[in-house]
């Protein structure tokens, strides 16, 4: 798995932000998609945070923050979230198969 540090994934969940802000209602902030297939992102924080339309796809999440963010439409397919804090989260819609959780 290649490890993502916290200033290279706050670039990567910026980016994914921008595009949201800036087409909200349009097709092409719906088609935008971030996307990281087995990743170790372990630890990291993503509270507070635009996620809607994330794909991390078996990815290693474990104590991770989601604290107050959006995962609209997300999946996480096959992630490992055991000891991630996902309090008051957005999360219609997301796909949770397989995922390793307490």
């Amino acid at each position: 798995m290649t490890r993502i540090e916290q200033p290279e994934l706050d670039v990567l969940l910026s980016s994914h932000a921008k595009i949201w802000d800036e087409n909200l209602d349009s097709e092409a902030a719906r088609g935008e998609t971030l996307a990281l297939f087995e990743y170790n992102l372990s630890g990291l924080d993503f509270s507070n945070r635009e996620l809607r339309s994330c794909h991390l796809i078996n990815c290693d999440l474990r104590n991770c923050n989601f604290t107050n963010s959006n995962l609209s439409h997300s999946e996480l397919i096959g992630s490992d979230l055991r000891l991630a804090i996902m309090t008051n989260i957005a999360d219609e819609g997301t796909d949770f198969t397989d995922c390793l959780r307490m």
